[in-house]
């Protein structure tokens, strides 16, 4: 699957999906092949879930994702402003 490609290329891959950078990985991947985006997704997928197998210690923790602290920011912001005005 990832035969084709020089080894150089493969070992950034192969870092970045060990570093959950999916889409790092597929751009590499299609930079190096030519192959079109689904391609590259199901070569990436495939190639990934090898490496979890083989070498399932060698995969970082998954990063945490803070996509509410905004939305909680934006809350508390709202209810300040509004118990500005009813105090005020």
């Amino acid at each position: 699957m990832l035969s084709q490609i020089p080894e150089s290329t493969r070992e950034e891959i192969e870092r970045a999906i060990f570093e959950h950078e999916k889409i790092k990985a597929i751009k590499l991947y299609r930079r190096s092949t030519g192959a079109s985006l689904m391609d590259s997704k199901r070569a990436i997928e495939e190639f990934a879930n090898e490496l979890r197998s083989a070498h399932p210690e060698r995969f970082l923790a998954e990063p945490v994702r803070s996509g509410c602290l905004g939305v909680i920011g934006v809350s508390f912001a709202l209810l300040g402003a509004l118990l500005w005005r009813v105090t005020g």
